[in-house]
């Protein structure tokens, strides 16, 4: 969130309403930390072994991410207190290391498993594309600025677009 950008709670007639940039969002968000441990949970039926490692774990990480960034939206909206610096920081080494599980995931895909259709080049161009948003945040690399940030989401977001795409016009023609 912006600095600027200040999210307030409001209660009426028992209707909760989240008031500022992103807090829509995050209330869309809220549960998506359970719907990664569903996803770890089924990574268990994957017979290869490497592939079910990297997906338990890719997706563990995204669930603890989601669920600190859950707790630093609190914050924000100030009910509850806690150190937003260091809770941040420790939200970025997870997705960081999500984001670096799924990557080691897809090339496993494209080079040991031999996947060689688009959408796994497509999942592996966006999970790469994603590594860099974190990487940025942490300031681990010393060209990164606000600019390659954006370059970078914007074409995972382009990937994630097309590939929802692709679903919807799939399901039109069946």
């Amino acid at each position: 969130m912006h600095r600027h950008c200040q999210p307030t709670l409001t209660c009426c007639g028992g209707i909760v309403a989240i008031q500022g940039c992103h807090g829509i969002v995050s209330v869309f968000r809220l549960f998506s930390s359970l719907d990664f441990f569903v996803k770890a949970l089924d990574g268990f039926k994957e017979h290869d072994r490497a592939l079910r490692y990297l997906t338990v774990s890719a997706m563990l990480c995204k669930a603890i991410w989601h669920l600190i960034d859950h707790v630093l939206w609190l914050a924000k909206l100030n009910l509850i207190k806690l150190e937003s610096t260091l809770w941040g920081k420790t939200s970025n080494w997870v997705w960081l290391l999500g984001l670096v599980l799924l990557t080691s995931r897809d090339v496993y895909n494209v080079k040991v498993r031999k996947v060689r259709d688009s959408k796994m080049y497509r999942e592996l161009a966006k999970d790469a594309c994603d590594v860099m948003l974190p990487v940025g945040n942490l300031d681990l690399i010393p060209y990164h600025d606000s600019g390659t940030a954006g370059l970078f989401g914007t074409i995972s977001s382009l990937i994630g677009a097309y590939d929802i795409w692709i679903k919807v016009e799939g399901k039109k023609q069946v």
